[in-house]
């Protein structure tokens, strides 16, 4: 192309120049005669030599231009923004040069300025997850919120960060900790914000965050003289299981210094670090509880059996005749020969003379070689003992022993179940608060790498997007498991209820036949609803019935390689029910592990390397979704061939009463 240019320009050129003058020559050597042409011809050759010379050094001042213009536009094609067009001394040409400059700077500024924003949310990103893993394993609040504000101020880079605290009284919030001097300083001046007042009063009265990019203009700013630089705010509601307890406050030197993302991540490090402090609290709580388990075991042991005694009102009865009463620890009541059986742990006899004449015998009452109590006897007129009374006694003081033991045992029981359960409780709690806790940063990690993938914060590469996709995937995966995790937890603590309507179960397997296609894809298998359209309704919880039917559906698919998984019903008119079932041709469950694949965290092969893998968590909800609706689960299986897993509900009917028993 360079050249057919080159060669167009230097023949129009030449042939510009030469031709008037060749036609000249001819008209003048026409009169002069042929000497004359002769000399007028080598005059012309001369001229075309020159002509050609010139000509072709002045078409390479005008293709070297547009051959630099094509050089540039190459690099830039190349995504090499930094090169410029040089100066054209051709006045029409440079003003081109100089166009073609500034459009290459202000792709350069905006390629710049989009990659900077994209490295700055992904750093954002990454110290929000860091701060996020890091308050999880904190196991004091104070050093909790120390830890949170002083991590967001560096890390950020932001002028100042604190945490306050609604008190008791739920009137003002309490300054609880701060970065830096300030923070030292507040604290000792136990500074507080009345509820409404500023803008850190305005989020505990409204529970929403609150932002301010520029706070010279902002009647709700409050200025403190100990933080003069301030020039933006942004405060953030703390609360847990949706109770406010707190802000979260953080102010900037810059004007417009707080992006939309960040507001984003920052409200997930605040309620985060509202939930971790509630799980300290329970953690604490739970470390307390054991204790007093561990406290509870030693004295089942026989350690304490001392101890047990002085926790009794009553630590013995004397009988008289018909009546019984009370014995307490000071009563005077007690008999002599009974300390003295004591403190010589052995049977002690004695007879007295006086005017009423009297018998005592005391036998100490030994368990596993600990005494822990006394048998006294006294009897008027019968001054002595034989061998046949003592005996008899003897063999009572060793059976009342072992009641005594039965009766401490049996209270000591009661005891203890009532901390089990209430350490069951606090367990379930716990496991609520952290399936909570996971959820908030989950579903950040979600939310961002979708917009990474959607291409809102700019292209990426394509191995960029494979990773991307990677942590999209594996955080969906996540997020069932964690929300698994939180059901078992909620039945656990009895916290589930269920809501019954009436039910289409055609439809629910036609939703759960779309959500579970995409499993089968990659598979010879095929999902078959086995129902008609026109099948009466049942009466359940919608959401509910949808989980348990899509919990089966997919178990079927992950044990099934080939085939097909079946959901169907059909009708059982003499009881009014209707039976639900899900059937695979897996590879089947032996007998004897029927009732083991509904344990929590439980699967038939549990070994690391196992071909199917799973949390062992699906079944299990499944059983206590069904148990909660008055049914059971029942499963049929062969190994090799499949499984059938069904249960029952009954038909909607307009006066239908129905009570769950659990």
């Amino acid at each position: 192309m360079k050249k057919t240019i080159h060669t167009q320009l230097t023949i129009t050129f030449v042939a510009l120049t030469i031709i008037p003058v060749l036609l000249i020559a001819i008209a003048v050597g026409w009169q002069l005669g042929i000497e004359a042409l002769l000399i007028i011809g080598r005059v012309i050759l001369l001229i075309l030599f020159v002509a050609i010379g010139f000509g072709l050094w002045q078409t390479k001042n005008i293709i070297e231009p547009f051959q630099t213009f094509i050089h540039h536009a190459q690099a830039i094609s190349e995504d090499n923004l930094s090169k410029r067009v040089p100066t054209i001394k051709f006045k029409e040409l440079a003003k081109l040069a100089t166009s073609f400059n500034a459009m290459t700077a202000q792709l350069q500024e905006a390629s710049d300025t989009l990659e900077s924003s994209v490295q700055r949310s992904t750093r954002d990103l990454r110290i929000t997850l860091e701060i996020s893993q890091q308050i999880t394993t904190i196991r004091d609040i104070d050093t909790l919120l120390q830890h949170v504000v002083d991590s967001i101020q560096v890390n950020y880079r932001f002028y100042y960060v604190s945490i306050y605290l609604m008190d008791e009284k739920q009137s003002d919030l309490v300054f609880s900790v701060g970065s830096g001097e300030v923070g030292q300083k507040l604290i000792e001046q136990t500074h507080r914000i009345k509820v409404g007042q500023g803008i850190i009063g305005t989020v505990a009265q409204t529970e929403k965050h609150y932002l301010s990019n520029d706070v010279e203009d902002n009647v709700l700013f409050t200025a403190n003289p100990l933080l003069p630089e301030t020039n933006s705010e942004l405060a953030l509601p703390m609360t847990k299981n949706n109770e406010f307890i707190g802000v979260l406050d953080i102010q900037c030197r810059d004007i417009d210094c707080f992006k939309a993302y960040q507001v984003v991540l920052l409200q997930s490090l605040a309620d985060q670090t509202a939930m971790s402090m509630e799980n300290i609290t329970l953690f604490n709580d739970m470390e307390t509880s054991l204790h007093k388990v561990k406290r509870l075991n030693r004295r089942l042991t026989g350690e304490t059996w001392d101890a047990f005694t002085k926790e009794e009102e009553h630590v013995g009865y004397r009988f008289k005749g018909n009546s019984h009463s009370p014995i307490r620890h000071d009563s005077k009541t007690w008999l002599r020969t009974m300390t003295e059986a004591s403190m010589k742990r052995r049977l002690i006899t004695t007879t007295t003379n006086n005017t009423v004449q009297s018998a005592e015998l005391a036998i100490p009452l030994i368990l596993r070689n600990e005494i822990i109590g006394v048998l006294g006897i006294k009897r008027d007129k019968h001054t002595t003992w034989d061998q046949e009374e003592i005996n008899v006694v003897d063999t009572v003081a060793d059976q009342l022993a072992r009641a005594l033991e039965n009766v401490r045992l049996s209270k000591e029981q009661e005891k203890t179940i009532l901390q089990l359960r209430e350490i069951d409780r606090m367990k379930s709690e716990f496991m609520t608060n952290v399936s909570h806790e996971l959820l908030t940063p989950l579903n950040a990690i979600i939310g961002f790498a979708e917009l990474l993938l959607m291409g809102i914060d700019g292209e990426l590469s394509e191995m960029a997007m494979t990773d991307v996709d990677a942590i999209f995937s594996s955080g969906k995966r996540l997020l069932a498991l964690v929300n698994n995790v939180l059901d078992l937890s909620k039945m656990g603590a009895g916290l589930m209820d269920l809501d019954h309507n009436p039910v289409d179960i055609y439809q629910t397997f036609q939703n759960v036949h779309g959500v579970n296609i995409a499993l089968v894809e990659d598979k010879p298998l095929e999902v078959v609803v086995d129902a008609e359209a026109d099948m009466p309704k049942v009466w359940a919880d919608p959401s509910r019935l949808t989980q348990i039917i899509n919990n089966l559906v997919s178990n079927g698919i992950k044990f099934t390689e080939k085939g097909k998984v079946v959901m169907g019903a059909e009708l059982l008119a003499e009881d009014n029910m209707m039976r639900i079932y899900v059937t695979d041709t897996g590879i089947g469950i032996p007998e004897d592990n029927f009732e083991m694949i509904f344990e929590e965290f439980q699967q038939v092969d549990a070994r690391s390397n196992r071909q199917f893998q799973g949390a062992g968590m699906g079944l299990t909800i499944v059983r206590n979704l069904v148990e909660m609706h008055g049914s059971k689960i029942i499963v049929e299986s062969q190994v090799g061939k499949g499984s059938k897993f069904h249960f029952t509900l009954p038909l909607y009917q307009e006066d239908i009463t129905l009570i769950l028993e659990k």
